[in-house]
């Protein structure tokens, strides 16, 4: 879709799922009921659709971008509140599936916006890319953008260890040659008794890649998390081994091969608590989890990092 788009209003769509959030004094024990048992549900009860989700039809990752939004979403400084994503069967899972070669800039997400997830130890087979604006952003720009939606997963099953590296953020759930300016992350973020293999959970976004020194280079500058991440109960998809966790307030992992990536004037106000995982190899920090190249400048952690009764079967960074 390769059109400039400027929104003129703020947006509400929380009359159109037919869905409603029962909070609760702990993220992890909120849940989504009809607001009508006998009505039909909107997109058969998963909420909104992504923009972008017909990249499910493409047969590679590089044609898989010919469906990505390609021009310039600019929110005119507004709100899109009410967004729901329940249960999705997509992998990935946004306002927008993906960027390629776009902008998305001034807009907010709505505090009434939720990412939720509860399958009753139901398995998935396929990796889940969550970023509270975009999944997965390729040569792309995000700028002056706020998240206020929670992401909530629980009773997660994934089976099996090939499609079980799973990435969820506030802002961008990865960045191929992106970057991403005056962002704010408000949501909370938490995952509970889940089987992973390997999960990145981050503020801002969970993984930033480049692999030629001639590709436009990533970049986090001036973004902030607010947001709590709670990681509770979770354990790898086979019980005796370990369960990598990359957990972080702004950026989980940098895996640039061939340039830097830059993280300038980056804070985090967001409280990290890792408790009760099993056989956990974890790999945490304010700022960023783990880097392969990067210069960070000028950036503050002002949060509590909390361990607390996990099973450790690596040392812990």
């Amino acid at each position: 879709m390769n059109k400039n788009f400027k929104q003129t209003e703020d947006l509400d769509f929380s009359h159109l799922t037919g869905l409603k959030v029962n909070k609760a004094d702990e993220d992890k024990d909120i849940t989504i009921e009809a607001v009508n048992q006998n009505a039909p549900l909107y997109n058969d009860g998963q909420g909104i659709i992504p923009i972008g989700k017909d990249n499910e039809k493409a047969t590679s990752r590089e044609e898989s971008y010919l469906y990505y939004f390609q021009g310039t979403y600019d929110g005119n400084k507004k709100t899109i509140d009410g967004l729901m994503f329940v249960n999705p069967q997509e992998a990935m899972i946004g306002l927008f599936t993906g960027l390629d070669n776009g902008t998305l800039q001034n807009l907010t997400i709505g505090e009434n916006s939720i990412f939720f997830i509860d399958k009753n130890n139901e398995s998935y087979s396929y990796c889940i890319y969550i970023g509270g604006l975009v999944a997965y952003p390729v040569n792309s720009t995000i700028e002056n953008c706020t998240n206020n939606a929670k992401v909530v997963i629980k009773n997660l099953e994934i089976d099996d260890e090939y499609h079980s590296y799973h990435t969820i953020s506030g802002i961008s759930a990865r960045g191929y040659n992106t970057q991403i300016t005056n962002c704010t992350n408000n949501g909370n973020i938490t995952v509970d008794n889940c089987k992973f293999y390997c999960l990145f959970v981050n503020g801002i976004v969970g993984e930033t890649t480049s692999f030629s020194a001639d590709e436009q280079q990533n970049t986090i500058d001036n973004c902030i998390n607010n947001g709590n991440i709670t990681i509770t109960n979770n354990k790898n998809i086979v019980n005796d081994d370990n369960l990598y966790l990359k957990i972080s307030g702004i950026i989980g992992e940098t895996s640039n091969q061939n340039n830097n990536a830059e993280i300038t004037n980056c804070t985090n106000n967001g409280n990290i608590i890792v408790k009760n995982n099993s056989n956990l190899s974890l790999k945490s920090g304010g700022i960023i989890a783990c880097a392969y190249t990067v210069n960070l400048t000028t950036c503050a952690n002002k949060r509590n990092i909390t361990m607390a009764e996990n099973t450790v079967t690596e040392e812990i960074d």
